[in-house]
């Protein structure tokens, strides 16, 4: 499907609250772009987690047109950042947002992939077939210009994708579809036990119906998924810990183990698949998660408490197909479990160190943070995996 450079933008009513949520409804081929302004929360119970009241009404769409500014002041109707066979490192845009007209400074997150990015697939026998991979740079952090609490994190590849939130409000950010039809947070400072930077590289696998979901195409599953984890870095980036994408793995001509409707038992067959199988295929990555299209009976996510730096690091996610970043917030907050970090209601007297909730929490989370609870669950991690920067990144 060829996109345009547009967005669409729906504000529709929060169930029970006066907050909105914005959803994408892709209608026809404008240049303009999709807001979806929403509030997330996050709730979980056991190892379950949801994000309720993200409930969207494609109808109360509403168009608005992004535009590049160039630093010469002037501006451009494309917003494409592409310049020869490279992205720009910074771009901004001004984008018309529900407080009103904002410009959106951008830069490249440039240590998302690493240079050894690696892409697994399968033939129709199940041979394996590996592949050196060098995703386009479409990948941007940034900020609303003169507003540091905001943060934007947006892709570029094929239209503009991600969120934007000026700390109070929330707005997913979508390209409509061409057919009708580095910042570390003060106040988590006292917490941290090492100044260095810590890298989890990750390896995400897709499994065969969320590939199929993305039209059985590579480039667009990649992108998705380089997307997700753009804005699961930009989380644990305000804490000194970079999430690095080293591999892709794809499920397309079938799944690798046997689906079960409870995710306890499905997490425990990924956990065994990722020992037996990912940590020999990728032996220098620290984390995986697999990425399913559907949900489980019983939760939408399970990843092994204290499980990074051993052979249980790893979760499942089932992908959010109503947030265009994708299940952002899950696979953040089943990482966190890998990280040690238990729900903040299940430990008790926890305080969120941000004003907008935390991310193992279960209120609202805007911009997610964490909690005393999880950065003194963190301090206590054996981390020694965490410390070994991946190779210059490829982006």
């Amino acid at each position: 499907m060829v996109m345009c450079n547009s967005f669409l933008a729906v504000f529709s009513p929060l169930l029970g609250g006066g907050k909105t949520v914005t959803w994408l409804n892709a209608m026809a081929c404008i240049h303009g772009i999709l807001l979806l302004c929403a509030c997330i929360i996050t709730e979980a119970g056991g190892e379950k987690f949801k994000i309720p009241g993200e409930e969207m009404d494609p109808n109360s769409a509403k168009m608005v047109y992004p535009r590049r500014l160039l630093k010469n002041g002037d501006i451009k109707e494309s917003v494409s950042t592409k310049e020869d066979e490279d992205h720009m490192s910074e771009v901004s845009f001004v984008i018309p947002l529900p407080s009103g007209e904002h410009i959106v400074d951008l830069h490249q997150n440039k240590e998302l992939v690493s240079r050894s990015f690696m892409m697994r697939s399968f033939e129709e026998d199940d041979t394996p077939v590996m592949r050196t991979f060098r995703p386009e740079n479409c990948h941007y952090h940034g900020k609303i210009r003169g507003n540091e609490e905001s943060i934007a994190v947006i892709s570029t590849c094929k239209g503009l994708r991600g969120y934007i939130d000026d700390g109070k409000e929330r707005v997913y950010v979508e390209p409509v579809a061409y057919k009708v039809r580095r910042g570390i947070d003060e106040f988590y400072r006292p917490y941290f036990t090492t100044a260095e930077t810590r890298y989890t590289e990750l390896v995400i696998t897709v499994d065969k119906n969320l590939y199929n979901y993305f039209g059985n195409e590579e480039e667009e599953v990649t992108n998705r998924m380089i997307t997700l984890v753009n804005a699961v870095d930009k989380i644990y980036s305000k804490i000194n810990i970079r999430v690095v994408l080293v591999a892709l793995e794809f499920w397309n001509n079938g799944d690798k183990i046997v689906r079960n409707e409870t995710a306890t038992v499905y997490y425990e067959r990924f956990a065994k698949y990722r020992k037996n199988t990912l940590k020999k295929t990728f032996p220098d990555h620290d984390n995986a998660q697999l990425m399913c299209n559907n949900s489980w009976t019983d939760a939408a996510g399970m990843a092994a408490l204290y499980g990074m730096c051993t052979d249980d690091s790893s979760g499942i996610v089932a992908w959010d197909h109503y947030i265009s970043v994708g299940p952002w917030i899950a696979s953040a907050h089943e990482m966190g479990h890998n990280f040690g970090m238990d729900h903040d209601e299940e430990i008790g007297g926890c305080t969120c160190l941000t004003p907008r909730g935390c991310i193992m929490g279960g209120h609202k989370t805007r911009v997610a943070g964490f909690s005393d609870c999880s950065m003194k669950s963190l301090a206590e991690l054996n981390d020694f995996c965490l410390y070994d920067r991946p190779q210059a990144v490829s982006l």
